[in-house]
């Protein structure tokens, strides 16, 4: 996910009228478009307009009265931190390629929320499955099956193809589901030769698995070295072909999946 520039920082704060006068009177920057949030707030932008920019920074003002709709989409915040004119809440960076962060996240084990600022509401559900079976002398068969469902979500949010060979969000379909089968063949005390297939089908919105544009099919093999046999740590090289010319050479700590 390549990222691109800071795109704006954001305060709390309980006194709004006050921080408005420091960061307009002060810092000189001006109140712009803010979307209809359910709490009070300013966008204060330094040059520029929306939607070319999302301005600089974003005042989040606290009703102490009603606090819901600010719970809601930022999450709750101890009160007696918010001091002066404003305690940072978040900064944001502006990027592309929301698939793929997604993607990494997971991969890293990172909890995170989505928001989206306007007023959509979606879902998304997630099953995967997987499964291993040993045979001969260190040998591995694996089988994943993953989903993805989307119910009312943009496009941006949709499911992407889960497999080897694949960008992450190059395609994207209100849902998805994928079957991948791996042999692992250990062909020697530290080594093991990889091979896998796969398919992936995008579904929805007058998408059907039954149509071969739907279906996205991918092959490959890789090596693999057990660098430290105690920890199980491995390092795997893998190359992948996939549909519409579609490849990559991946290397990876861990295995595939």
């Amino acid at each position: 996910m390549p990222i691109g520039k800071l795109d704006h920082y954001s305060i709390r704060t309980l006194n709004l009228s006050a921080s408005e006068n420091f960061y307009t009177r002060i810092m000189g920057f001006t109140i712009g478009f803010r979307p209809p949030f359910k709490f009070p707030g300013l966008w204060l932008y330094n040059g520029g307009s929306y939607p070319d920019t999302f301005g600089v920074v974003h005042i989040i003002g606290i009703d102490p009265n009603d606090l819901d709709g600010l719970k809601e989409y930022l999450g709750d915040r101890d009160m007696s931190t918010l001091q002066g004119t404003g305690t940072l809440d978040h900064m944001a960076f502006r990027a592309t390629g929301l698939a793929q962060m997604r993607a990494r996240l997971r991969e890293n084990n990172v909890a995170y929320r989505e928001s989206i600022a306007g007023d959509n509401d979606f879902d998304v559900y997630r099953l995967d499955y997987r499964r291993f079976w040993s045979h001969g002398k260190g040998n591995v068969i694996a089988i994943r099956q993953s989903n993805q469902w989307t119910v009312d979500a943009p496009a941006s949010a949709y499911a992407p193809v889960l497999l080897r060979g694949y960008t992450m969000g190059e395609y994207l379909g209100e849902n998805m589901s994928s079957l991948e089968v791996e042999e692992r063949y250990k062909f020697a005390e530290r080594w093991t030769a990889t091979f896998f297939a796969g398919v992936a089908c995008l579904y929805g919105a007058e998408k059907k698995c039954e149509e071969s544009d739907n279906l996205y099919p991918s092959v490959g093999a890789g090596i693999q070295f057990l660098l430290k046999p105690q920890q199980g740590l491995v390092a795997n090289l893998e190359y992948a072909q996939a549909k519409d010319g579609n490849n990559a050479v991946i290397f990876k700590m861990g295995y595939g999946w």
